[in-house]
C-alpha cells in the first residue's frame, strides 16, 4: 500500500482559520478523529536527472501554486474548502513514512509516524489537503494535480490518501489481477497528465527482458517512468512504456470529468442567514472562515455549549440578513444537527417562511462564538479572527 506523507507535508494554518485554540483540525481539543486527507509529491527532472536543489524546487512550487490559483479563479464562483486549500512547497530530503496516526497522543490534525520499512525520500514539491467529510474536495484536488502534471511535464507525481492508492481504488474493476495493494509500491505515478504503471517482470515479458526490478524502490520507479516519458518525447527506443492501459485511464478520467469547475459549481451554495453584524462582517472579509466555524459546531463539546449559551462576544451585535457562501457538505452539517438555541434567542415556528434562515443563522452565530471562546487565555482577539496585525473584528 502507498505510504502516507510525513507530518512536514501537512499544510500550515490557513490565514485566519486553523489557529490557536482550535488545533490544526478545527476540532475540539483532545478529540480523536482520523483526518481524511490526500497527499501529493512532485519529483522534478532535468532530462533524466532528478532535481533535488531546494532553491529550484522552491521556485517550481511557486509556479505550480500560481497555476492552481489561476485554475480556481477561472471558475465563476468561490470554492469554500471543507478544510484546507492546496498549498505546495519544496520539501527537503527525508524519509518515507509508513504509518498514519491522528490520535490524541499525536496531537490535533493528521500526524504521520514512521513504522515498518523505510526508504530514502528525495527532495520534492509536495503538500497535503485535509478534506474531512467532503470527498468532492479530494477529487477537486486530484483534478488540479492532473492539470499540473499536464502543464509541468518534467515532473512525476505520486499521490494517495488514507485508504492508499486512491486512483487504483477508483479504477479497481479495470486493474490487471497482478496489481494489488501489496504489489503497487512505487509502481503508480502520474506524468504528462496520464497515469503511469511500472509493469512487473513476473507478468510482463517486456519488463523481464528489460531487467525491471520485481520490487522497485522509489528512485527505481521514478527512473523507469522518466525513461518512458523521455523516450515518448524523443521518439527513441529501449525503455519500457509505462503508460497505463486506456481502460484504466478512462475510469479515472470519468471520475474527474468536468472537474474542478463542475464540483465547485454544483457543490457551492449561497444560503440566506440572519447573523450578528460582526460575524457577517467577518464572513465578508474571509469567506473561508465559515468552514472553521461549522467544523467547530459539528464537533462541539460541552465546554463549547457554555460559550454558546452566553454569546459574550457576538450576542449584543445587531442582527442583519446576509447570503453566505458554503459548500453543500458544510450546509448539511450545519442544518442536520439538532441544536437548541440559547435562552435569549427566540426562533419563529418551523412553519414560518424565515425559520430556516433564522435557525441556520443562530447555529452559525453559536459556532462562531464557540470558535472565538476556544482561545480564552489570550488577552488580544483570537488569532483566527485576525489577519496579520489587523483585528478583523474592529
Amino acid at each position: 500500500s502507498l505510504p502516507p506523507p510525513p507530518s512536514s507535508l501537512l499544510p500550515p494554518s490557513l490565514s485566519i482559520m486553523d489557529s490557536q485554540g482550535m488545533g490544526g483540525s478545527g476540532m475540539p481539543e483532545g478529540a480523536s478523529v482520523q483526518e481524511e486527507a490526500v497527499w501529493f509529491r512532485f519529483y522534478v527532472f532535468n532530462g533524466t536527472q532528478l532535481v533535488e536543489d531546494l532553491d529550484v524546487l522552491g521556485a517550481r512550487a511557486m509556479l505550480m501554486q500560481q497555476f492552481i490559483e489561476a485554475q480556481l479563479q477561472s471558475v465563476p464562483c468561490t470554492h469554500i474548502w471543507q478544510h484546507d486549500r492546496p498549498q505546495l512547497r519544496a520539501v527537503p530530503p527525508g524519509r518515507e513514512t509508513r504509518g498514519f496516526d491522528a490520535s490524541e497522543e499525536a496531537g490535533d490534525g493528521a500526524a504521520f509516524t514512521a513504522a515498518g520499512a523505510l526508504h530514502a525520500e528525495p527532495a520534492h514539491v509536495g503538500g497535503c489537503v485535509r478534506y474531512g467529510d467532503n470527498v468532492e474536495d479530494e477529487w477537486v484536488v486530484i483534478a488540479l494535480l492532473f492539470a499540473l502534471s499536464r502543464e509541468f511535464s518534467d515532473a512525476i507525481l505520486a499521490l494517495g490518501d488514507n485508504d492508499g492508492q486512491v486512483l487504483l481504488i477508483e479504477a479497481a474493476e479495470e486493474l490487471p489481477k497482478w496489481l494489488e495493494p501489496d504489489t503497487s509500491d512505487h509502481r503508480v505515478w502520474i506524468s504528462g497528465g496520464k497515469l503511469q504503471i511500472v509493469p512487473s517482470p513476473k507478468t510482463s515479458p517486456l519488463a523481464k527482458r528489460a531487467g525491471l526490478p520485481v520490487e522497485p524502490t522509489l528512485r527505481e520507479g521514478l527512473a523507469i517512468v522518466r525513461a518512458s516519458e523521455v523516450q515518448r518525447e524523443s521518439g527513441g527506443e529501449g525503455a519500457v512504456d509505462t503508460t497505463a492501459p486506456s481502460n484504466i485511464q478512462a475510469a479515472i478520467d470519468k471520475r474527474m470529468q468536468g472537474l474542478p469547475g463542475r464540483a465547485i459549481r454544483e457543490g457551492s451554495h449561497r444560503t440566506r442567514l440572519f447573523l450578528p453584524k460582526g460575524i457577517a462582517h467577518l464572513l465578508q472579509l474571509r469567506p473561508q472562515l465559515v468552514s472553521a466555524a461549522v467544523r467547530c459546531f459539528y464537533l462541539r463539546e460541552p465546554q463549547d455549549l457554555k460559550a454558546a449559551s452566553k454569546m459574550a462576544r457576538f450576542g449584543k451585535d445587531p442582527v442583519v440578513c446576509r447570503r453566505v457562501a458554503m459548500s453543500r457538505c458544510l450546509l448539511a452539517q450545519l442544518t442536520k444537527q439538532q441544536f437548541f438555541p440559547p435562552k435569549h434567542v427566540v426562533l419563529p415556528p418551523p412553519s414560518h417562511p424565515l425559520f430556516n434562515a433564522k435557525e441556520r443563522g443562530m447555529k452559525l452565530a453559536c459556532a462562531a462564538e464557540m470558535l472565538y471562546a476556544r482561545d480564552s487565555t489570550r488577552d488580544e482577539e483570537p488569532a483566527c479572527f485576525q489577519d496579520g496585525d489587523e483585528d478583523l473584528l474592529g
